[in-house]
């Protein structure tokens, strides 16, 4: 499993996407469409549980919800079972991390990434990159158990609590921490992320951007994408397969895998 190495998140099994954008005011560059920017009350609808169905890729963010081009990178992109999950930072380790997914009845899981040219160049220019795992449980009590269990985690790490833009699912937090020297700069960086339950689906966006440009608005736009998927605002559609990096591929990203 590809990890960049700017971008190890700490308490969760993240990947990344680096979005090319222009840093604009209201701070929704790159994604598409009308839904993100303007919340509806059945997204702030807190009583809405809905148990969701398999697979868990159907609430992620595809190519199509997003504006300008992207290349998937195939190295990130990749569904879980528990005992792949079990390996992820947020477990002290693989043995308690599996014991737990299977007693809070975790079904499956799944994370994603793009990336266009710049990269680390890019973000001194306003660029940021965003991961989103997606993670499905057999009912809500088992999400719920699993999303205490990573905010305390986050509450042991260096993350600092703040503000979400808006609500989202049954339940969310945001946070933020220090990200490290940009590679080949000067320049800070930080992450933005939101954590969500909604019904049996816990999600994560984590964004990742030089500190001086980025804000935690894009986290929560992206965030709010998931969300409606969820919850039938917006088409939860499965991404196109990609090819298995066994068969002639070396992880690299190719155009447009990975949307629909």
């Amino acid at each position: 499993m590809a990890r960049h190495p700017t971008l190890v998140l700490g308490v969760c099994l993240c990947l990344v996407v680096l979005v090319a954008c222009s840093n604009d005011d209201d701070g929704n560059a790159n994604i598409a469409g009308s839904e993100a920017d303007t919340p509806t009350p059945r997204d702030y609808d807190a009583e809405h549980a809905p148990n969701l169905e398999e697979p868990a890729s159907r609430y992620t963010i595809l190519q199509p919800d997003l504006d300008g081009n992207f290349i998937t990178d195939v190295g990130g992109t990749f569904s879980l079972n528990a005992e792949d999950y079990a390996v992820a930072s947020v477990f002290p380790d693989q043995r308690q991390g599996y014991e737990l997914l299977n007693e809070w009845g975790y079904i499956e899981g799944y994370e994603t990434g793009y990336v266009p040219e710049g990269r680390e160049r890019a973000v001194l220019n306003g660029a940021y990159y965003f991961a989103v795992e997606s993670h499905l449980f057999e009912d809500k009590d088992g999400a719920r158990a699993a999303y205490e269990y990573i905010l305390e985690r986050l509450d042991e790490s260096v993350s600092e609590p703040t503000d979400l833009s808006f609500e989202l699912g049954n339940e969310s937090s945001a946070w933020t921490a220090p990200g490290g020297r940009i590679p080949g700069s000067s320049s800070d960086s930080v992450h933005h992320r939101v954590i969500f339950r909604r019904g049996n689906l816990v999600a994560m966006v984590a964004t990742w951007g030089a500190e001086a440009l980025m804000r935690a608005e894009p986290a929560h736009q992206l965030a709010l994408i998931v969300d409606q998927k969820a919850t039938g605002r917006r088409d939860s559609m499965e991404p196109t397969p990609i090819a298995d990096q066994d068969d002639g591929d070396d992880g690299d990203e190719q155009s447009g895998a990975g949307g629909t």
